[in-house]
């Protein structure tokens, strides 16, 4: 124990007291506000990533600037709002500089005074802010986001700046009053003060625009100008009722090309009703709790109570002036004590709530919600998307008006007397615009309140389910997904039925439930099902392409006529073209898309080349009778009679031997093995070539699922005799791989594999990683997988051991076990004897070794071998001279003078004639023939086997 300095050490107590706290529990303090000033707090507080920030801070000024511009709009205007966004990067000093500016309506008082900037950053703990417990249709953070203006540049330029961490660039905010301000954080970690420093200057700038201007260090892991651009052109989508002017860099190179510069004119007029409801909220979107929050929140204390439920509540301007009313609200607080302030604030709320009934009028919420109509917003969006220059050709529209009710979103019959009850309206607005010119596949623009939800959507981690029009039940993993299944493509990841087009989800609602202080994602519970039942009816059917004059176009009935016309018939009119012009499943695509483009239609190529096995089978099977085509009544035609071959992803290795398992070889290898074993990865092949060569098995491997050679071939061989099994990784991909060909079993990899082979499973399984397209999701799990729905249902089925489904499902992103590190762990050779073996005696009792075995048939006579190597040798000899020469004449051959040799087998046939007529020059040559041929004769006589007829060019020759 340590002295108080009169001795280092003392003798140990026998009983020393026991400390109230545990000696190793260590408490430290830190305010609140430091989360402005770190990258994790400002993640936190955001609810982003930091790749992420850079478009969540412009997105908050444009959000401001949005709601700012609706709110103080005057009907009486002649021209609608204008917004300016300029992004540009300073080389000299690496950093991106982006302003946004807004009109102030010559409303100075009301922007951003000194006062007001004060009032935000003087306090950090502290909200400023006109939105917080005043449920309007608004965008943006409730009072926090100029703070996080101030602390995302700080952030990201102390890890990015290269500068040893220090970063100094304010926050400038120009009020066009000819004012404008500097804000810079000021971290003081000894201290434990954490600040903003303010610094005020004088502009000559008065031109009522409001500006704010932040700067933000270049890297390309946290700035991303492409989708900053995109962000653009979807806020330019949702508010079409809002003049853009954007200026963006789209490279840092200096190259002045490198600019996004347009002017995006209002395509409709921002409507602002005689009452201006869309500045009023009602007493029905808030419950008691959050109005007491609000009324002892308001900072002017000497404003009149009246004044306020009139000036922004729908119920108060029904409300007579009574004396009660006519107060300052700082009364509520200074005069009267807790208990009767909060009886006098609860009478409040309910004497607004007996006004009128919640507002559910759908014609009204729709001119009080919206800051449009509803009538030209067709109109407009197609002509905010010529001005985007997509060249639109056709555009469904569709709003759906709903309530929701804050008892689990059920109906409160007696809402207006209940002081926790609320009734909040909402709509959604949803768009489907088919374009010539998109750059996209497809371009998905998701907003809240008109802001696009810029990487998240907040349909993320909920399964949408709806029925199709044919009453087929249909299942997706958020919006993205549901889209997919309708037929649209982001490029390379669909099926990409639509043409290119531009989908458009909007929800519209005064009061959300967010889960996430980044304001992303939201509580999708009460707009779910007119959500899905909007989108999926817009989305399900009706969208297919059309031509110029809009006449609708399937590119699969195109394709189909093509396939028809220009292949199958020439093909049964001229069978050589299947080899004078033999074509994979890619050669059709290239020959016929271009013919799909120059209609209108933009489909992947991929696509195209799936459907030319779903064309061959619903073709009709045609003959040729008098030069003329009948159908056979048959349906379903092979690729390979029209002479499509697909690429031999397959391969089986025999015995030293690879051959591809092509449709051409199918008849040859039919018949190669006794025994064969089906491998998910080539590379295990390798692993077992050995014990493979040993038995006279036929390894088969793949490169992914099975091809349809591949399936063939397993049913041409099972016919012909062989013992078939299948080995596949134990994963969602190796489970469903196995279900392809159902007449095949599988033997591995599972649980019961690893326990005969005595391998501990926790030191093989890998947990998958998370799914790529889905990295920055939140919500995701096993269910990603695209195989996990087969694998699963083959669990359901009773085809999987309840082992292996808890093992594949056992990681977040589910698990696997790969074939090659089971065979690391026991070697090839136990492998082989202790399963692959076993396995097969377990699921056959006989088999034809007739496969495997060379059948031998004719062993030639020792010295008749020894008679055909001297003639060759002789032989050789003999035509050396000529040999010489025919090589000589083609060696340095002239093309430019005689052409290409057009047949080069006839060619052969000439050369082999003069060598043969060489051979016979020789004496000794001559004397063997003759002989031979009375030898042949008199073999004949005593066989009583004829002598067949012998052309020359049919001798064996040797090359």
């Amino acid at each position: 124990m340590i002295s108080n300095g009169h001795g280092r050490f003392k003798a140990k107590s026998p009983d020393p007291h026991s400390p109230s706290v545990p000696y190793n529990t260590l408490f430290t303090s830190e305010r609140s506000n430091m989360d402005y000033f770190t990258l994790a707090g400002v993640c936190k507080r955001t609810g982003t990533t930091e790749d992420e920030l850079a478009v969540f801070g412009l997105k908050e000024n444009i959000d401001n600037a949005l709601d700012f511009s609706e709110v103080n709009f005057q009907s009486s205007a002649s021209e609608n709002p204008e917004i300016f966004v300029d992004v540009k990067y300073n080389k000299e000093l690496n950093y991106l500089i982006i302003r946004v500016r807004n009109s102030n309506f010559g409303l100075k008082d009301i922007g951003f005074t000194e006062k007001r900037i004060h009032a935000i950053f003087d306090d950090l703990d502290r909200f400023h802010s006109s939105k917080r417990n005043l449920f309007k249709i608004s965008r943006g953070l409730q009072g926090d986001a100029l703070k996080e203006e101030v602390g995302i540049p700080y952030v990201l330029g102390t890890k990015y700046n290269g500068k040893g961490g220090w970063w100094n660039e304010p926050l400038i905010i120009r009020n066009g009053a000819e004012e404008e301000f500097e804000i810079r954080a000021v971290v003081d970690k000894i201290e434990g003060r954490n600040y903003c420093t303010i610094i005020k200057k004088t502009t000559v700038s008065n031109d009522n625009l409001t500006e704010i201007e932040t700067h933000l260090p270049y890297n390309d892991n946290i700035i991303d100008l492409t989708h900053i651009k995109l962000v653009l052109i979807k806020y330019a989508l949702l508010n079409t009722h809002i003049t853009f002017h954007f200026d963006t860099v789209t490279s840092i190179t200096e190259d002045d090309d490198n600019r996004w510069q347009v002017t995006l004119p209002a395509t409709q007029k921002l409507s602002i009703s005689n009452t201006n409801s869309k500045r009023l909220t009602s007493i029905y979107w808030t419950d008691l709790s959050t109005f007491e929050n609000l009324i002892y929140g308001i900072e002017d204390k000497s404003m009149i109570l009246y004044d306020i439920l009139v000036s922004h509540f729908k119920e108060g301007g029904l409300l007579k002036k009574v004396d009660d009313l006519l107060v300052p609200v700082g009364e509520l607080q200074q005069q009267l004590s807790k208990q009767e302030s909060e009886e006098k604030i609860r009478d409040i709320f309910l004497m607004l709530r007996d006004t009128m009934g919640p507002p559910t009028d759908p014609s009204i919420l729709k001119r009080d919600l919206l800051p449009f109509s509803v009538k030209g917003r067709e109109q407009a969006l197609i002509a905010r998307a010529s001005q985007l220059g997509y060249d639109p050709k056709h555009l469904k529209y569709k709003t759906k008006i709903g309530y929701y009710y804050s008892d689990n979103y059920d109906h409160k019959s007696h809402i207006s007397e209940s002081t926790t009850g609320t009734c909040v309206p909402y709509i959604i607005e949803a768009a489907v615009i088919h374009t010539y010119s998109l750059p996209y596949y497809l371009l998905y623009c998701e907003g809240i309140n008109a802001a696009p939800n810029h990487y998240h959507s907040f349909s993320d981690g909920y399964l949408l389910e709806w029925t199709t029009k044919s009453g087929a039940k249909k299942q997706a993993y958020g919006i993205r997904d549901l889209l997919k299944e309708c037929g649209y493509s982001y490029g390379g990841d669909g099926k990409p039925e639509k043409e290119r087009s531009i989908v458009l989800v909007n929800l519209w609602c005064p009061k959300l439930q967010y889960t996430d202080y980044g304001k992303s994602d939201i509580d999708l519970n009460p707009f779910y099902y007119d959500l899905v039942d909007l989108l999926s009816k817009m989305c399900s059917g009706g969208n297919r392409r059309r031509d110029d004059e809009g006449n609708r176009l399937e590119a699969k009935a195109l394709f189909a006529e093509y396939l028809v016309e220009e292949r199958y018939k020439k093909a049964l009119k001229e069978p050589s073209i299947k080899n004078t012009d033999s074509w994979n499943t890619s050669t059709p695509v290239y020959r016929f898309r271009p013919e799909l483009e120059r209609r209108g239609i933009h489909v992947e190529r991929k696509y195209l080349q799936s459907l030319v096995k779903t064309i061959c089978d619903e073709m009709p099977e045609l003959k040729l009778v008098n030069g003329q085509f009948v159908k056979t009544g048959k349906i379903g035609v092979k690729r390979e009679v029209l002479g499509i071959y697909e690429a031999p992803r397959a391969h089986t290795y025999f015995r030293g031997q690879i051959y591809d398992v092509s449709f051409k070889q199918l008849e040859r290898i039919k018949k190669i093995a006794s025994f064969i074993l089906i491998i998910e990865k080539e590379g295990v092949v390798e692993l077992l070539t050995y014990w493979a060569d040993k038995y006279g098995f036929a390894l088969c491997y793949t490169k992914g699922f099975l091809t349809d050679n591949a399936k063939e071939f397993t049913e041409l061989a099972t016919k012909e005799g062989a013992r078939m099994a299948i080995l596949t990784d134990n994963d969602f991909s190796g489970w469903a791989m196995a279900r392809e060909v159902p007449n095949i079993t599988r033997i591995g990899i599972k649980v019961d594999t690893l326990e005969r082979l005595n391998v501990p499973i926790d030191e093989i399984v890998e947990d998958l990683p998370k799914p790529k397209g889905s990295e920055k999701k939140l919500n995701v799990d096993y269910h990603v997988n695209n195989h996990a729905t087969t694998a699963e249902q083959m669990y359901n089925n009773g085809l999987m051991p309840e082992a292996d489904w808890e093992l594949l499902t056992g990681g977040k992103y589910g698990r696997r076990i790969e074939i090659d590190n089971v065979i690391a762990y026991v070697g090839a050779e136990r492998f082989w004897n202790e399963f692959v073996l076993p396995s097969f005696q377990e699921l056959f009792e006989t088999a034809d070794y007739n496969l495997s075995l060379k059948k031998v048939v004719y062993v030639a006579l020792s010295n008749l071998n020894q008679l055909s190597e001297l003639a060759e040798k002789a032989g050789t000899i003999a035509a050396a001279d000529e040999v010489d020469k025919i090589e000589s004449e083609h060696i340095d051959y002239d093309i430019s003078t005689n052409g290409f040799i057009e047949n080069i087998d006839v060619v052969e046939k000439e050369n082999t004639k003069r060598i043969e007529n060489k051979e016979m020059e020789g004496e000794h040559i001559r004397w063997l023939e003759e002989k031979l041929e009375s030898l042949n004769e008199e073999f004949s006589r005593r066989t009583g086997i004829p002598i067949p007829s012998q052309d020359t060019d049919d001798k064996n020759v040797k090359k």
